[in-house]
């Protein structure tokens, strides 16, 4: 082919994303990874479907979208993308808590963009618009429901990863990731052997899925309790794969922020606690008064400035 055409080629595949999804450099994909039978491929196609197609003249292009996660699991997601700065953009991945859905941190995505990240919000497995995991709702899950729901949603994230770094307006070595509560946990796990995300923020979130579910005053926890689940390490056994507390040592030389209310009954204060000693060096840990949930100003304000100090350009 003509030397002087691949310029135009690589352009013209781009402006037609996501119609024609661009990857990384097969060279940089990460190998194969499955968690509880649920499998990453990172060269598998994404399969973007557009449902409803971005303003091209807003300031924030927004587009509802699905992808295939893992095993071809439909994952909706939105993706906001500001017109400005323009060129390759650093993105942020926003994943909810039990119960939520991806418009739950839709303020902060919004925060996001208007310091020019992209985002990405998805619905994580059982969640918003996808099948539900339970007979009667979250509460009614078993233990390998929960099993289940966390590794297809760690893998759905890696490959919202696939997906942003294929993406024209992402510049694929500034990717960072935000999860709240369940996404907190869950995003420590799928943080832990994703090196492709180089900043994580960890909300309201803790490690020992055992202690977790055998003290917390969540709903979904006291139904374990009344059903008999009341052995920390039968249960902590049944979600070890799942549990951030076993991998996110391996996370080593990679940033992460913790932040925790001091009054936490929904996540205990000592899950988050041993979460913070199971990781490694760079980390930071900010416990502020208040329960599960505290003051927005405060969390959301600390973990911009933490996004913007490992993704933004100097």
């Amino acid at each position: 082919m003509n030397q002087r055409l691949l310029p135009l080629l690589a352009a013209a595949i781009a402006v037609a994303w996501p119609h024609a999804v661009v990857r990384a450099d097969d060279a940089n994909s990460p190998a194969p990874f499955a968690l509880a039978g649920i499998v990453h491929d990172a060269k598998a196609s994404l399969g973007v479907v557009e449902r409803r197609k971005a303003d091209p003249e807003a300031a924030v292009r927004t587009t509802d979208l699905t992808y295939k996660g893992g095993n071809g699991a439909t994952v909706p997601a939105d993706l906001q993308v500001p017109a400005k700065p323009l060129g390759r953009k650093p993105a942020v991945i926003l994943l909810h808590g039990l119960g939520g859905n991806r418009k739950q941190l839709g303020l902060l995505a919004t925060m996001l963009n208007g310091k020019g990240y992209v985002t990405l919000a998805i619905d994580a497995a059982g969640h918003g618009e996808r099948p539900k995991f339970g007979a009667n709702g979250p509460d009614s899950m078993s233990l390998e429901d929960m099993r289940t729901l966390g590794a297809q949603t760690v893998v759905d994230l890696r490959r919202a990863v696939d997906l942003l770094a294929g993406h024209p307006d992402v510049d694929p070595a500034r990717i960072g990731y935000l999860g709240a509560s369940m996404g907190g946990i869950l995003g420590a796990r799928f943080y832990s052997d994703d090196p492709r995300v180089k900043a994580g923020v960890f909300l309201f979130a803790g490690g020992d899925w055992g202690k977790l579910l055998t003290t917390s005053q969540i709903g979904l926890a006291k139904s374990f309790r009344e059903r008999g689940a009341t052995d920390a390490a039968t249960v902590g056994k049944a979600l070890a794969d799942i549990d951030p507390l076993y991998s996110i040592a391996r996370a080593a030389g990679r940033p992460i922020l913790l932040i925790h209310g001091d009054k936490d009954d929904i996540v205990p204060v000592e899950c988050n606690e041993l979460l913070f000693k199971a990781a490694k060096e760079p980390k930071e840990r900010v416990l502020l008064p208040g329960g599960h949930v505290p003051d927005v100003l405060r969390w959301s304000s600390l973990s911009m400035a933490f996004l913007d100090k490992h993704l933004l350009k100097k």
